[in-house]
């Protein structure tokens, strides 16, 4: 089997559908600027953040790749199967780092045409390029191939669990605090009523008291 034909056969290589999303982005962003940010918000800084995240994912997933001593470029044959580093949780790390690499830029330049363009990227993506390479690796990898899916599809389920779980138990302990501190308002604001409740009660058996009030009373009628 030549080299040409032991490969995926994508419709559009990765890369170049990314460039002409952000470079079609970029320019409808120039004839016609559509911003989707709040004003307050640093989009810049927010944008730019995401942008680095996503780069970081790509470069970890070209790197893992290349160690595990398979092909990058989508034209050349797929020698293994990579299941470790983010391999582990997604099959497509660097199309995720693509996709949120746009994210990334489209807040940065606060272009919703770059949002908008994840649509026809995402699509390209799917059905023209990542279609193909999971039947192309089904039919070189077979088994190994349909276990290793399995395997990630598992991993990136436990760690979305995981993840709920530990949001859900900082929602608990949020709610708990926030609880115990209503309740130790409500505890302080009824001893403090009762607290002046019986003082008034006192006051009301001392004579004293009443005439100082009533003294009170009418100093305050005299300012008047």
């Amino acid at each position: 089997m030549s080299d040409t034909a032991d490969t995926a056969n994508v419709i559009v290589r990765p890369p170049i559908a990314w460039a002409l999303a952000v470079l079609v982005g970029l320019t409808l962003q120039w004839v016609v600027s559509l911003p989707f940010m709040p004003a307050s918000v640093p989009a810049g800084w927010i944008g730019g953040i995401v942008f680095v995240l996503a780069l970081a994912l790509f470069a970890w997933a070209i790197a893992t790749m290349t160690r595990a001593g398979s092909n990058v470029p989508t034209n050349l044959p797929t020698t293994t199967i990579v299941e470790t580093g983010p391999y582990r949780f997604t099959r497509n790390p660097i199309y995720l780092g693509m996709f949120l690499g746009l994210v990334g830029l489209a807040i940065a330049f606060d272009s919703l045409w770059l949002l908008v363009m994840l649509v026809p990227f995402t699509l390209a993506i799917r059905y023209g390029v990542v279609a193909r390479e999971e039947a192309y690796l089904e039919r070189k990898f077979g088994d190994a191939y349909r276990q290793y899916r399995r395997t990630a599809a598992a991993q990136a389920g436990r760690t979305a669990a995981a993840q709920a779980g530990r949001t859900a138990a900082g929602n608990v302990k949020t709610a708990v605090g926030h609880s115990r501190i209503t309740a130790r308002d409500v505890r302080a604001a009824a001893s403090h009523r009762c607290t002046r409740k019986f003082a008034d009660r006192l006051d009301g058996f001392n004579p004293q008291a009443t005439r100082t009030v009533k003294g009170g009373v009418h100093d305050h009628a005299g300012i008047a």
